[in-house]
């Protein structure tokens, strides 16, 4: 019984066994941007032939370029932290060559982004499946089955800092 509360919870004994034998690495901890949040300079989202590009200019307020609309900055730190920490529901080690079967020989959208340190990291969306799409980062050869929560946030940052611009 918790403190304050009246109610009785039962909670499933392998539930508390599994929770506390994770280890690091488990999807709890799987992290898929290696990068710095605070590092990042540019976010270039592409779907087919149209862009849209977000700038952090020097005073750290993020920018949807070409227009030069300002986004707001918690919309996009949230989109970080999902990359940095996303919801993943499995991951699969995959062959170049079976790219397809998660719609990643043509991705949707191409998600990159610029660091402070002159590197980048690029990711891929390959197929939507329920609640959850594939996700491929380029310097790997695993698919990530992730919340599609990441791509509503990317819609979401473009439709806030420029209405005229529909990817």
């Amino acid at each position: 019984m918790l403190a304050g509360a009246s109610d009785v919870y039962l909670v499933k004994d392998d539930l508390v066994i599994n929770l506390l034998t994770q280890k690091e690495g488990d999807f709890r901890d799987l992290t898929i941007f290696s990068g710095k949040v605070e590092e990042v300079n540019d976010i270039v989202i592409q779907e087919g032939k149209k862009k849209a590009t977000l700038v952090r200019n020097p005073q750290g307020m993020w920018l949807l370029m070409p227009q030069g609309r300002i986004v707001p900055q918690d919309q996009v730190e949230r989109l970080l932290k999902q990359f940095k920490n996303p919801i993943v529901n499995r991951t699969v080690a995959i062959k170049p060559k079976k790219m397809i079967a998660y719609g990643l020989h043509k991705p949707k959208m191409l998600v990159k982004f610029k660091l402070t340190n002159d590197t980048t990291e690029q990711f891929a969306f390959g197929t939507a499946s329920g609640n959850s799409v594939y996700l491929y980062p380029s310097e790997t050869q695993t698919v990530y089955e992730v919340s599609n929560v990441l791509t509503k946030m990317i819609k979401e940052i473009r439709s806030t800092g420029n209405a005229d611009l529909h990817l």
